[in-house]
């Protein structure tokens, strides 16, 4: 409504809400207060917005009876007197605000994934967010886009970062002779961990039960127990209560730490045996130790997803990352990302954890593996701490590409982490299972398999004749049934084929077959 008047609404307002029935709009918002510039000195603009659907009784009123019934309230509610209004103009807009369907989300992010795939092209400003927002976010959206534009802004932001980085990552990552993607075989990770109980002879035993299992590789963990944990602190005792002993982790530690001479022989056994072996370093001189050997790739656990010294050495080894990210928030991941980004290593795989001994199923939050490839743009995977193969198995079906399981001969021996350990029957079940799986899901087209033909003649439905048919007579509904096996005209057919004629005598409980009519 253009009005002849210099202000409105007075004061510091820009908006007036009204919620009474007998008015019929329920915001109005005066645009000269926005920006000055363009409006005459003596002259200002309203801005007045009424809710209708569709069909309704105002969405049938004429423009001139709309603005005429909008004068009137203006002038009811005190922003206008009579005769200032001398103006207006309807614009109908079906869908104010956007509508958010089902899917969106992942849409989005597939959007997000491709246009973030130009490195060159930085999205920033409102053409480079696609949120809703209202006018004056996009306010000082702009005026920031025109600042950045200007050089005024030299401080980069770090949504701006995160949108330029967030996909540089590989999407395929090596490890070793695998080439680790969405859509190929899980690459499988037998953790012994501290299941070795400290003998080389037991740790050996395990990488042969790991290979015949079917593992993808054997992990140990690579520590000297003073870098691991501090003797000083309140120490939490480890007990084991099945042999009625009682020790500090820091001598648990102590007594299951392997050196190099022990390194040094594990390796050259897995690699004679032709398994793949890999270790979890949690200082920097075992970074050293495990280069000094070879090692294809390496692993950080959860409690060093904070430890940035420690990821940005092993990040500098160039090697693929398999990371967990347990007791993290995603702000923690997020930082320890950056670290591996900063050195310029593009391989790097990220897993969810929750790190509770054995885990809760009601703890798992398997979903968080579709948070982390979102946010980072990484293949994702899952170590599993839970007992027994379930959390797997559904991480499995929702397409992890790594999957990490404590291993053991014995689920029953003495040490910490033997009780949630799989076997190595049940590791040989999680194989089975993870090539399994992607069969069972398969590639989403919706089609007729070689398997049902079979079925479809055994049972699918076709007309047959109701009763004889002799040759020339006109066939009727009441002629038809509907009955398997298959073979005969499909029920949809049905009128077509009423109405025509028999070519030959069809005798009862036979097939309709379009050669049998005319």
């Amino acid at each position: 409504i253009a009005t002849k008047k210099s202000q409105a609404i007075k004061g510091q307002p820009s908006f007036l809400y009204y919620d009474d029935p007998n008015i019929i709009f329920h915001r109005v918002s005066e645009q000269k207060k926005f920006c000055p510039v363009g409006f005459p000195k003596n002259k200002t603009v309203l801005t007045v917005e009424v809710a209708y659907t569709k069909g309704d009784e105002r969405d049938k009123t004429s423009d001139k009876a709309f603005i005429d019934r909008v004068t009137k309230d203006l002038i009811k509610v005190g922003l206008l007197k009579r005769g200032e209004a001398y103006d207006g103009k309807m614009v109908s807009l079906p869908y104010v605000y956007p509508l958010l369907t089902k899917g969106t989300e992942d849409e989005l992010a597939g959007v997000r994934a491709k246009v973030a795939a130009y490195k060159q092209l930085h999205l920033i400003g409102t053409g480079g967010d696609y949120h809703y927002a209202d006018l004056q976010i996009l306010t000082v959206k702009g005026r920031d886009l025109g600042e950045r534009l200007a050089g005024k802004n030299e401080t980069e932001s770090k949504e701006l970062r995160k949108e330029i980085q967030t996909h540089s990552f590989n999407t395929e990552v090596p490890l070793g002779t695998y080439l680790v993607k969405y859509r190929s075989p899980t690459f499988i990770i037998a953790e012994v961990g501290l299941n070795h109980n400290g003998s080389l002879a037991l740790a050996k035993k395990l990488i042969d039960a790991a290979k015949e299992a079917g593992a993808s590789a054997v992990k140990f963990q690579s520590y000297r127990a003073e870098s691991r944990l501090s003797k000083k602190v309140k120490e939490n005792l480890y007990a084991e209560e099945l042999v009625d002993t009682e020790e500090s982790t820091f001598k648990m530690l102590k007594r299951l730490e392997f050196g190099l001479k022990e390194h040094k022989e594990l390796f050259a056994y897995a690699r004679k045996v032709g398994i793949p072996i890999f270790s979890t370093p949690f200082d920097i001189e075992n970074v050293e130790l495990l280069e000094s050997l070879g090692a294809p790739f390496y692993k950080i656990a959860s409690m060093d997803v904070v430890n940035l010294p420690l990821i940005k050495r092993v990040a500098e080894t160039g090697k693929p990352i398999i990371m967990s990210t347990g007791m993290s928030t995603l702000s923690q991941v997020d930082e320890a990302v950056d670290t591996v980004r900063s050195t310029g290593n593009k391989n790097l795989i990220l897993l969810q954890c929750v790190s509770s001994y054995p885990a809760a199923a009601e703890d798992m939050n398997l979903y968080a593996m579709k948070t982390l490839h979102k946010t980072f743009g990484v293949p994702v995977g899952f170590s599993d701490h839970a007992i027994g193969l379930i959390a797997s198995t559904v991480a499995l079906s929702l397409g992890a590409v790594v999957i990490e399981r404590h291993f053991t001969l014995d689920r029953f021996m003495e040490g910490p982490d033997h009780i949630l350990s799989s076997d190595p029957a049940e590791f040989k079940e999680l194989v089975r299972l993870s090539r399994t799986i992607p069969l069972i899901k398969g590639k989403g087209q919706k089609t007729i398999v070689g398997s049902e033909v079979e079925t479809i003649n055994k049972f699918k439905k076709g007309l047959y004749a109701k009763t004889d048919i002799k040759k020339g007579k006109r066939i009727t509904e009441e002629m038809l049934t509907i009955k398997g096996p298959g073979g005969a005209i499909l029920p949809k057919f049905m009128d077509m084929v009423v109405g025509k004629s028999a070519k030959e005598t069809i005798l009862a409980d036979y097939p309709i077959l379009w050669d049998h009519i005319i």
